[in-house]
């Protein structure tokens, strides 16, 4: 659904911060938009000041939300003298016109950088004499704010849509109640309409001199067994009491509330299915009318619904997804097959790891990895928020617990780039999880891989190369094992894997859990 929401801290003070006698004060807001969309989608802009309030936002944020497109887009003010001209930081204002010389020297015709554009670079403007911590607060509590107001918004629009959904069923159910009464009497003039007619034919037929005569009894018998089955065939009494029934599942469906776009789209087609019926077997004009009336209103009702589940992902439901791990030696073509595999297949997601090793010029916080520092690192993982973590070369990396398990509620897949260890410690929690190693077609061919990349020093290269021998004597541990010798082979098989797992009984039944139980098809012991 769609909502807004905007929350403004003026005045945030840090006492114990001052500069010539005066006390440094910033104004924060945080405002919130929301639009319809398949899943959780999260879009931060904020200052690089206040990055590492991303991940608790995001948490906060999945915890409160389940779908829809969320733009999040937070503003640190500062007061005038926090701002003055001697915050500027110098030596980043060196780097800075350093690069822009290097641009020039390529692009001569690019121009010059403006003051704003100066000002507005990230680390131009030094520590504002707020603490970090401060400004986290106070960030984190106007995001607490501004997630409880745009909750209450959308629940405000929930409720106006749940009115207007209980209007349309209101108006069907008069409906159903308005014609139940005239069908025995429709019925009945229809059948004497056929006898009539019926009458009239066999009576010119015996005019015109039948070679077979016909008994008068033999006649009357015919005629009442057409018309009754003529009635049969017009009578709606069983479409009228399907349609009351599930108008009344439909009205419990929307008075309860909670998650129910998927269970409102199951009774729309129902609804329809049987409003066609009637339409079909109408004798009258009346049932004709009251046909068309019924799905005129039950189409007003499926727009509707589209607002809760259009392009929903059609692998989620009320089940968990499936969680897939997929690791490889380094140079083996891993992030590149995940990365055209999340590309190509948008009902998979890619978890974004956290770790305490700043960020390369190239990577961009929340895609890549989370950057936070060592003690919000330590926290988490105390509080049982990851669910897994390593230190590599000094420094940490983990996977959100938090993050995965709302994912897999909601039945969205999601795929860990990890290693070994990690998959270890993820498959003890997670017994379902798909373990996918990716090989190189030789040993040789990787140390070439690694060459023609350009990424790293000849040493560490050995270094690379001693540690993949290490890694690969893993692949037994694994489910499946991809040779990636031929880029486009290797994507198929991947995508195969990804597609055999939403094919298992499991999954199955969750999606197509009325036709399983219609079929008689119950669940194995072991499942």
């Amino acid at each position: 659904m769609t909502g807004y929401a905007s929350v403004t801290r003026e005045g945030v003070v840090d006492s114990a911060s001052e500069v010539g006698g005066s006390t440094h004060t910033a104004s924060v807001s945080v405002e919130l938009r929301t639009v319809n969309s398949r899943f959780l989608d999260l879009n931060f802009r904020m200052p690089e000041e206040v990055r590492a309030c991303e991940p608790t936002l995001r948490e906060m944020l999945m915890a409160r939300l389940s779908r829809g497109k969320v733009d999040i887009r937070i503003n640190v003010q500062r007061s005038e003298q926090v701002a003055q001209a001697g915050s500027l930081n110098r030596d980043a204002l060196l780097r800075l016109a350093v690069l822009e010389r290097s641009v020039l020297d390529v692009f001569s015709d690019a121009g010059s950088l403006r003051t704003g554009e100066i000002l507005r670079w990230p680390g131009i403007i030094a520590d504002s004499g707020l603490s970090a911590e401060l400004l986290r607060d106070a960030v984190l509590a106007c995001g607490k704010q501004a997630i409880d107001e745009l909750v209450n918004v959308r629940g405000r629009e929930g409720a106006q849509l749940a009115t207007m959904l209980l209007g349309n069923v209101a108006e069907m159910e008069a409906i159903v109640v308005r014609i139940t009464p005239l069908v025995p009497e429709l019925i009945a003039r229809h059948q004497q309409k056929i006898v009539e007619r019926l009458q009239e034919a066999l009576g010119i037929a015996a005019l015109e001199g039948s070679p077979q005569r016909v008994s008068r009894e033999e006649i009357a018998e015919r005629i009442r067994q057409e018309v009754t089955m003529y009635g049969v065939r017009i009578d709606i009494a069983e479409e009228l009491s399907r349609l009351g029934a599930h108008l009344g599942e439909t009205r419990h469906v929307i008075e309860k509330g909670g998650r129910v776009g998927k269970r409102l789209d199951f009774m729309m087609q129902e609804l329809n299915r049987e409003a066609n019926t009637l339409g079909s077997k109408a004798a009258a004009k009346e049932l004709a009318d009251a046909s068309m009336a019924l799905k005129l209103l039950i189409e007003q009702m499926r727009e509707q619904c589209k607002t809760m589940t259009s392009n929903r992902n059609p692998y989620a439901g009320e089940y968990p997804g499936n969680l897939f791990m997929v690791v490889a030696p380094s140079g083996a073509g891993k992030s590149t097959l995940v990365n055209v595999l999340l590309a190509r297949d948008p009902v998979i997601r890619l978890s974004v790891s956290y770790t305490t090793r700043p960020p390369r010029p190239n990577e961009t916080n929340g895609v890549q990895y989370h950057f936070i520092q060592v003690p919000e690192f330590r926290e988490r993982h105390a509080r049982g928020e990851l669910l897994e973590s390593a230190e590599v070369h000094g420094n940490y990396y983990g996977t959100s617990r938090v993050w995965i398990e709302e994912q897999m509620k909601r039945g969205v897949d999601v795929l860990l780039e990890i290693d070994w260890q990690g998959a270890q410690q993820v498959q003890k929690q997670f017994r379902n999880a798909v373990g996918i190693f990716i090989l190189p077609p030789s040993l040789d061919a990787l140390e070439e891989r690694l060459r023609k990349r350009g990424q790293d020093e000849p040493n560490v290269i050995v270094r690379r190369l001693l540690a993949a021998g290490s890694e690969i004597s893993h692949a037994p541990e694994f489910e499946y094992v991809l040779i990636n010798e031929n880029f486009d082979r290797a994507l198929t098989e991947m995508q195969t894997v990804v597609a055999a797992t939403r094919l298992r009984f499991a999954s199955q039944r969750a999606r197509h859990e009325q036709l399983f139980t219609e079929l008689g098809i119950h669940s194995p012991q072991a499942d």
